[in-house]
């Protein structure tokens, strides 16, 4: 299943994300929709 899920080459996968206890530190909301844009490496929360 792993496999199928990554194998999409629409699906960004993230990595090295300061989250949490990180420096510099960022908070993820939860449950509020997020656009990804690998492209330009950025993460946009609608908060509307």
């Amino acid at each position: 299943m792993l496999v199928e899920v990554l194998d999409q080459p629409d699906l960004p996968i993230l990595a090295n994300i300061n989250v949490g206890h990180a420096t510099p530190r960022c908070i993820v909301p939860l449950g509020i929709p997020a656009q990804v844009d690998a492209e330009e490496q950025v993460i946009r929360f609608d908060y509307t």
